[in-house]
């Protein structure tokens, strides 16, 4: 059996709306027309809507905050360099002190004070070993830049260390690093590694 849609039915408000004129009534599905089994009532095409949009929404979030988070740039190549040597010590203030007498050629000391690291900048070779001594009256850490994500060189997050302790690290790749202390930002520093 054959429907034929009065006229009217076509001047609705909402493209997405039951024809509500259709003189059959909506009651048997038989008998509406064939093309009114893909409208919607207003309810229901107002929360698919606010659902997709909601869905929508939640992907960007979502993936931008990735990318946010996982701080990967397309301009700088991702190669993994070898891991570091880092060794962490709790040492009183006397073996910190026998420590940096004990320095070998290919080691550059580095201690950090109440005012920063010193010195601010070291320039080492690949395979030369940085030793850091903590003498600022604190625990402090070594962590790269920026703070607090800590992304620009993971290799040089080596962590805590209490007053009178020490961190190492061998560079294994040539490039220019900067650092900070996490716990008090403003005490920062730079590696170069030729």
């Amino acid at each position: 059996m054959t429907h034929i849609l009065p006229a009217k039915a076509f001047y609705s408000s909402t493209p997405f709306t039951y024809l509500s004129n259709f003189e059959g009534g909506l009651e048997d599905p038989e008998r509406l027309p064939f093309c009114s089994l893909i409208y919607l009532k207003q309810e229901e095409y107002t929360f698919i809507m606010k659902n997709l949009l909601i869905a929508i929404l939640a992907v960007v979030v979502l993936g931008g905050g990735y990318f946010l988070v996982s701080g990967k740039s397309k301009s700088a190549p991702m190669t993994k360099p070898a891991t570091p040597t880092v060794a962490v010590a709790t040492a009183s203030p006397s073996t910190a002190v026998a420590t940096e007498g004990a320095m070998k050629k290919n080691e550059v000391a580095v201690t950090l004070t109440a005012s920063g690291f010193e010195p601010q900048t070291v320039t080492v070779k690949v395979g030369e070993k940085i030793v850091w001594t903590n003498k600022s009256g604190s625990t402090a850490t070594v962590h790269s830049n920026p703070h607090p994500i800590h992304t620009d060189y993971k290799l040089l997050n080596l962590g805590k260390f209490e007053d009178g302790g020490t961190l190492e690290f061998t560079a294994v790749e040539k490039g220019t690093y900067h650092y900070h202390d996490h716990l008090h930002p403003n005490r920062m520093g730079t590696v170069i590694v030729e």
